[in-house]
């Protein structure tokens, strides 16, 4: 069996490797070592990069240049769901490092980017800090918005204000940006008529993705603030599954793998790995504790890894 394993990830790695410069990406768990609620990173980067921070453990990605790659990953804690007081802090490295996703309000994935100006290689160290923070969704999936009152994800509501139509827009916007790992401002979004419920904003957006290409989709957002539809128009990919049986395909991995009802798991679109595959973040919650890790999906719908 453990032969069987070793063998499923070798190919794995070798399939990474194989990858155009766009879709390499590699992970790290982070070192927890206990104390003060803050993250220091230490990565190599010739070109550009962005690095994924979410819970206990961290994701590179090469957007140009040669592969970036991780040098450790030490925390005192895990970064949670919705983190108070969060910030970020260059340390150094010549070029420059920005904050490209603020985790609250999206899940507890913290997103920096970090462009290099020279050739050769260079080290780059940053810091993230917080002063608290819970458990609670944010961001897309089925986790709540994050940060504006409603439903918590675990049927905890604890406000029945609804959201207006620029409310709405926003969190079809920043699905868009999570999924395709853009910048928000980039994504367009207007009313659709799509012949749904009353009560939910019907939404269609445009942007171009990070190789050029124009795309498009829809998506519906409920009065409290929910996606009920996502869809992001193939875009090239024929036989590509869309983003939310991307979502359910990993949610139900979850739930065999841990046995659990489908109201104990959360999942949520995480950086998008370039080759058509989709990157999922989850958590589950079984006897009252939480767990959390990855899926990859493939294109066509399968489970290419999972991590936990």
């Amino acid at each position: 069996m453990m032969k069987h394993r070793s063998a499923i990830f070798g190919l794995l790695a070798v399939a990474t490797l194989a990858l155009p410069v766009s879709a390499q990406y590699n992970r790290i768990r982070a070192n927890i070592r206990g104390g003060e609620n803050k993250c220091t990173f230490e990565v190599r980067v010739d070109g550009v990069a962005e690095i994924e921070i979410h819970g206990d453990y961290g994701i590179i990605r090469t957007l140009e240049g040669n592969p970036a790659t991780w040098v450790r990953l030490d925390c005192g804690s895990a970064l949670p769901n919705n983190p108070h007081d969060f910030r970020f802090k260059g340390v150094d490295g010549r070029g420059r490092q920005s904050l490209a996703r603020d985790p609250r309000g999206s899940g507890g994935v913290a997103v920096i980017r970090i462009e290099d100006p020279k050739g050769g290689s260079e080290g780059y160290t940053g810091d993230i800090f917080w002063s608290g923070g819970d458990s609670n969704w944010g961001g897309g999936g089925n986790w709540s918005s994050g940060g504006t009152g409603w439903d918590d994800g675990w049927g905890n509501n604890n406000s029945n204000r609804g959201i207006d139509y620029k409310e709405a827009v926003r969190v079809c916007r920043d699905q868009v940006a999570r999924v395709r790992n853009i910048n928000p401002n980039s994504v367009s979004v207007q009313r659709a008529s799509m012949g749904g419920r009353s009560d939910n904003y019907d939404l269609s957006f445009s942007f171009r993705s990070y190789s050029g290409n124009s795309e498009s989709g829809t998506c519906s957002v409920t009065n409290t603030g929910r996606l009920s539809n996502f869809n992001i128009n193939n875009g090239g990919y024929n036989s590509r599954v869309s983003p939310n049986e991307a979502l359910s395909v990993c949610e139900r991995e979850v739930e065999r793998r841990l046995m659990v009802g489908s109201s104990e798991v959360r999942v949520q679109h995480g950086m998008d790995p370039g080759n058509s595959s989709y990157m999922i973040n989850w958590q589950a919650r079984k006897n009252g504790q939480f767990r959390s890790g990855q899926c990859m999906v493939g294109s066509n719908g399968q489970i290419t890894d999972f991590r936990k």
